[in-house]
């Protein structure tokens, strides 16, 4: 594994250890991941940090998959696995994520991982010479069943 530093201004050191943390679960799932032969370890899933709060991080996730491996579970699978990380091994509060709404694949991995749907924004953003709808999925803390 790569050794990772992941460092933020004004960040307390416990902070910038948990997201050094999130950096290695990351470079893990991607190794996981290279076994199914996705292409030279390209990143698939991650968090980025959006805000340090009293009560933890909140981060965004994005995750991707190649087209060849969709319907199979890889991604849901990957993308557990950092929710999992994120709470249970790190300082995470609040994950964010979302997709186009024509995107079912995507957003049934978001449901899968026990994702709530918080917004539907019609009209949302340009893509492929089109007005499109985005939705917006959440999970917080205290919604993630440590049981899994």
């Amino acid at each position: 594994m790569s050794n990772k530093t992941v460092s933020v201004a004004g960040v307390n050191p416990s902070s910038e250890m948990s997201l050094r943390r999130i950096a290695e679960a990351h470079e893990e799932v991607c190794h996981a991941l290279h076994d199914v032969r996705l292409a030279a370890r390209m990143p698939v899933a991650f968090l980025k940090v959006t805000d340090m709060t009293p009560a933890g991080m909140f981060v965004h996730a994005g995750y991707f998959i190649y087209p060849r491996f969709w319907n199979q579970g890889y991604m849901t699978e990957a993308f557990s696995k950092v929710i999992q990380f994120a709470f249970a091994e790190s300082d995470v509060y609040r994950i964010t994520t979302g997709c186009l709404q024509e995107n079912a694949g995507s957003e049934r991995v978001m449901i899968k991982c026990g994702m709530v749907k918080e917004a539907e924004h019609t009209d949302w953003e340009w893509h492929d010479g089109k007005v499109k709808t985005r939705v917006e999925y959440r999970l917080l803390r205290s919604e993630y069943s440590f049981c899994k």
